[in-house]
C-alpha cells in the first residue's frame, strides 16, 4: 500500500512537471508572438491542463495500479498534477515579471483599464478599481494566485476526467492479487 502511495506521488509530480513545462514553452511561445495577453490563447492553458491530467492519471491507472482506480484516486491524480503543475508556472511567473519582461504588469493594468472602459464604466469607477488593481498587480501576489487558481481548475476538470477514466473492480479479487504481489 505504501509503495502505491509513493508510485501516485511520483506519478502526480511527474505529470505536473511535464504539464509545468507545457505552460512555460507555451507561454514562451505567446510571449515571442506579441499575444501574452490575448484571451483566446489563454484557454490553451486550459486545454493543456486537461490533456495533462487526463494522460497523468491514465498512466496512474494503467501501469500502477493494475487498470483499476477509484473515482476518488482519479479525482486526486488530477489535482496533485494539477497542484505542481502551478508551482512551476507560479515560479516562472514571477521570474517571467521580475526579470524577462518587468513591464508586464504596466501592460496588463493598461489591458484591464481598456476592458473598463469598453464596458462603459463611470471614470470615478474606473479609477477606485485601478486603484484596487494595483494592490493586487504586484510579481509576488500574481506568482501565488497563480497556484490555487490553476489547481482549482485542476480540481474542476478532474471532476470529468474521473469520471471517464474512473476502473473499479472487484475489492476481494484487488485485495488477494495484493496480498499475492506482497507473498512474492
Amino acid at each position: 500500500m505504501q509503495e502505491n502511495k509513493s508510485l501516485f506521488w511520483k506519478n502526480s509530480m511527474n505529470f505536473g512537471a511535464i504539464v509545468g513545462l507545457a505552460f512555460i514553452v507555451y507561454a514562451v511561445i505567446l510571449f515571442l508572438f506579441g499575444l501574452e495577453n490575448s484571451t483566446t490563447a489563454g484557454y490553451i492553458n486550459y486545454l493543456i491542463l486537461i490533456v495533462g491530467i487526463f494522460v497523468g492519471t491514465k498512466q496512474f491507472r494503467d501501469n500502477f495500479n493494475n487498470g483499476l482506480i477509484t473515482y476518488a484516486n482519479a479525482l486526486g491524480s488530477g489535482t496533485s498534477i494539477a497542484f505542481f503543475a502551478s508551482l512551476i508556472l507560479a515560479l516562472y511567473m514571477y521570474v517571467f515579471v521580475t526579470v524577462i519582461d518587468p513591464d508586464a504588469i504596466d501592460k496588463m493594468r493598461v489591458l484591464a483599464e481598456e476592458r473598463f472602459l469598453d464596458k462603459g464604466m463611470p471614470d470615478d469607477q474606473i479609477e477606485k478599481a485601478m486603484e484596487m488593481n494595483q494592490k493586487f498587480m504586484t510579481p509576488a501576489f500574481l506568482s501565488l494566485m497563480t497556484v490555487p487558481t490553476f489547481t482549482f481548475f485542476g480540481f474542476l476538470f478532474s471532476l470529468v476526467t474521473s469520471a471517464i477514466l474512473k476502473k473499479e473492480g472487484d475489492p476481494f479479487q484487488a485485495d488477494m492479487q495484493q496480498i499475492e504481489n506482497n507473498e512474492e
